[in-house]
């Protein structure tokens, strides 16, 4: 079983350009790991509740690295 996003229940999503929030946080953060193309953030649409599926517009190693910290 799989939900995927659905806007009538979970309201609509901003509508945001991926590659201009890349640019901004590669201009801002430099050196700063950003995990953006769809093979890269699949495995992130699971936010721990695997039926609710959505994916992410990006994923910043620096989170990642915290986490496992």
């Amino acid at each position: 079983m799989s939900i995927l996003y659905e806007e009538r229940l979970d309201g609509a999503l901003p509508d945001v350009d991926r590659t201009s929030v890349l640019m901004a946080l590669r201009e801002h953060v430099p050196g700063l790991e950003i995990l953006h193309t769809d093979e890269e953030i699949i495995p992130y649409e699971c936010d721990g509740l695997s039926a609710y599926r959505t994916r992410p517009l990006l994923q910043t190693g620096l989170h990642l690295r915290g986490c496992s910290a």
